[in-house]
C-alpha cells in the first residue's frame, strides 16, 4: 500500500502530504519518548501551514487514543502482515474516521479500508465481563481494564474508560488577587478568543486548546494561569484561610500553592515543599509573575528532611498532591497507559502511603489535611486513605456534603463518583480536562 495526497475535509478543504504523515506516526508509534517531544522536533524540520500542522497532530493523537483498536480492524485475522503495510493501512483507517464526513462508509473507495471500518464499529460492542473486548473497544491493556472491573465494579469501570477522551478546551485560572473574571474575559474576546466562565468555580475561564495563552499580556503579567479545572477544585476544598499557615505538600511547579494564595488574601504563610529544585524555581518565577509574597519554598532531600520535621503539627490547612500513574490524564496522553505496569502502580501506592502520612505529621490539631491524585486507580485513592484512616485514628473524612454548597454538588454529580470512604473522583468530562480523586480530613482536637 503505497502513500498517497490525501485531501482531508474537516472544516475546510486539506492538502496533507500522507508521506508526512506516515513518517511523523512511525516515528511517534516507534519511540518511547514523548509523542509531544517527536511531534515538536519533527515539525522543527517541516514545516506545514497551522491549519495543516493541526490537522496531523489531531490525526496522530486519533491513532495513539484508538491504537488498539485500529490495529485490530486492520490486521483482522490476518496477523502477518508487514509493519510498514500495517501503519498505512491504520492511517488511511484512522483518517477517514477521523474526518467523520456522512456517510463515511459509502464513501469509501478501498474494499480494504472499508472492511476494517466495518470491523472497527463491531468492537463497540465490547462490554464486560469480556476483558479482552472491552479493551479492544477502549485501546487499554487488558490488565488495566480486569483491575478497574475487579476494584470499581463494572459500571464504574466502564465510566472510568469513557472518561479517557481527548478534550479540546483548556481551563485559566483568573488571578483575582491582580483581575476581575468580567475584565479578563472582555480582554480576551476583544483578542478573537472565545470564553466561558465555570458555573462552578467563578474565577475559573473555558477556551480552545488551540490558543496559545502564553503569548498574551494578560499572561505575563500575572492575571491569568493555565490550571485545570479539578486542580482548582481541589484547592476550594482545602479552602485555606487568610492568616493562616498553610502546606502544599509536593507542590510541583505550585499552581495550588499560588491558586492558595489568592485565597488567603496573600496573607499567612504557604509552605511549598518539593525535592525538585527545578519546580521550585519555576514556582518563584511564577510566583513573582503572579504578586504572591506570602510563600515559602521549601527544597527537601526525603521525607526525613529536618525541614519537614519542623513543620510538625504547625499547619491549619496541608494539601498532598502526591505522585501518581497519571491515569487521570491518559485522555489527553494515551501513551502513558501503555508504558504503566502492575509493579509501578503497586511502587506508587507504597509510596503514596509514606508520603500522606508525613503530611499529615504537619497538620494542627482541627486542621484539614487534603490528599489528592490524577489517578483512577482504587490502589491509589480509595485504598490508600482508608488505611491512611486506619492507621490514624485522630484523623475523621470530611464529606463532600461539609465541602461544597448544594448548588455546586449538584453541578459536580454527573462526573463525580464517591468512595465508601468519603473520598471522591472527578472524572474527565465537559467540565474537567483531567480525572482528580481528593479526600479531606480534619485532625481531631481544637486548634491553638
Amino acid at each position: 500500500m503505497e502513500p498517497s495526497t490525501l485531501k482531508i475535509t474537516k472544516n475546510e478543504l486539506l492538502d496533507i502530504d500522507e508521506h508526512i504523515v506516515l513518517r511523523l506516526l512511525t516515528k511517534v508509534l516507534i519511540s518511547k519518548r514523548s509523542p509531544n517531544v517527536e511531534i515538536k522536533e519533527f515539525f522543527e524540520v517541516r514545516r506545514p501551514g497551522k491549519v495543516q500542522r493541526e490537522a496531523i497532530v489531531d490525526i496522530v493523537f486519533f491513532v495513539l487514543h484508538h491504537k488498539k483498536r485500529l490495529f485490530f480492524s486492520v490486521l483482522g485475522s490476518n496477523n502477518q502482515k508487514k509493519f510498514s503495510t500495517v501503519i498505512c493501512a491504520v492511517l488511511k483507517l484512522a483518517t477517514v474516521i477521523w474526518n467523520s464526513s456522512d456517510n463515511l462508509a459509502l464513501n469509501m473507495r478501498s474494499r480494504g479500508t472499508l472492511n476494517a471500518f466495518k470491523r472497527f464499529e463491531l468492537f463497540e460492542n465490547g462490554f464486560f465481563p469480556d476483558y479482552s473486548k472491552v479493551s479492544i473497544r477502549f485501546s487499554y491493556p487488558v490488565w488495566i481494564v480486569k483491575n478497574l472491573a475487579e476494584k470499581k465494579g463494572n459500571d464504574n469501570a466502564l465510566r472510568a474508560l469513557c472518561s479517557s477522551k481527548k478534550r479540546d478546551f483548556v481551563c485559566l485560572r483568573v488571578n483575582t488577587g491582580k483581575s476581575k473574571v468580567g475584565e479578563i474575559s472582555k480582554r480576551l474576546s476583544l483578542w478573537g478568543v472565545e470564553n466561558e466562565v465555570s458555573p462552578i468555580i467563578s474565577n475559573c475561564l473555558y477556551i480552545s486548546n488551540k490558543i496559545k495563552i502564553s503569548k498574551f499580556d494578560a499572561y505575563r503579567e500575572g492575571l491569568i494561569e493555565i490550571q485545570d479545572f479539578g486542580s482548582q477544585l481541589i484547592v476550594k476544598l482545602l479552602n485555606p484561610k487568610p492568616y493562616s499557615l498553610v502546606i502544599d505538600f509536593c507542590c510541583g511547579a505550585g499552581g495550588k500553592a499560588l491558586a492558595s494564595s489568592v485565597m488567603m488574601k496573600n496573607t499567612g504563610l504557604i509552605y511549598a515543599v518539593d525535592v525538585s529544585s527545578k519546580r521550585i524555581d519555576e514556582l518563584n518565577k511564577r510566583a513573582k509573575r503572579a504578586g504572591v509574597t506570602n510563600l515559602c519554598p521549601l527544597v527537601v532531600s526525603s521525607l526525613g528532611d529536618s525541614k519537614i520535621e519542623n513543620l510538625s503539627q504547625r499547619a491549619s490547612s496541608v494539601l498532598v498532591d502526591v505522585p501518581c500513574s497519571g491515569s487521570g490524564t491518559f485522555g489527553q496522553f494515551p501513551h502513558l497507559k501503555w508504558q504503566l505496569t502492575r509493579k509501578k502502580l503497586a511502587e506508587y501506592k507504597g509510596n503514596q502511603s509514606k508520603i500522606l502520612n508525613k503530611a499529615a505529621s504537619c497538620v494542627a490539631k482541627g486542621g484539614f489535611l487534603v490528599y489528592s491524585t490524577c489517578s483512577i486507580f482504587e490502589e491509589e485513592n480509595d485504598i490508600v486513605t482508608e488505611e491512611f484512616l486506619k492507621k490514624n485514628e485522630d484523623f475523621d473524612s470530611v464529606g463532600l456534603d461539609r465541602c461544597f454548597s448544594a448548588k455546586v454538588r449538584k453541578e459536580l454529580d454527573p462526573w463525580i463518583e464517591e468512595g465508601v470512604s468519603k473520598g471522591a473522583l472527578l472524572y474527565s468530562s465537559p467540565v474537567s480536562k483531567y480525572s482528580f480523586y481528593f479526600h479531606k480530613f480534619v485532625r481531631q482536637g481544637k486548634s491553638s
